[in-house]
């Protein structure tokens, strides 16, 4: 098995435990949510990244983290109301 196929391995069984979806998982970790559509298509990924999906795989912490920053990134995103 080769590192690539490990990770997405390690991404279905994180996803089902999880109940979201490898996009979802994706967008968590790296803020782009076709990583693994792209990596299932031959493409590569850093160490660095291989390494922050295994050690939120292993990690309950650092999953947690992870969801944070995302909220966190995706309130600093968020349009405001328009209020009238």
């Amino acid at each position: 098995m080769t590192l690539r196929d490990n990770l997405i391995s390690g991404a279905e069984k994180f996803c089902n435990k999880h109940g979201i979806s490898k996009a979802r998982l994706a967008t968590i970790v790296t803020n782009n949510g076709k990583f693994f559509k792209l990596l299932e298509g031959g493409g590569d990924c850093t160490t660095g990244v291989y390494e922050r999906f295994q050690t939120v795989f292993e990690d309950p912490g650092a999953w947690a983290a992870a969801q944070e920053a995302d909220r966190e990134r995706r309130s600093r995103t968020a349009k405001p109301e328009v209020t009238q």
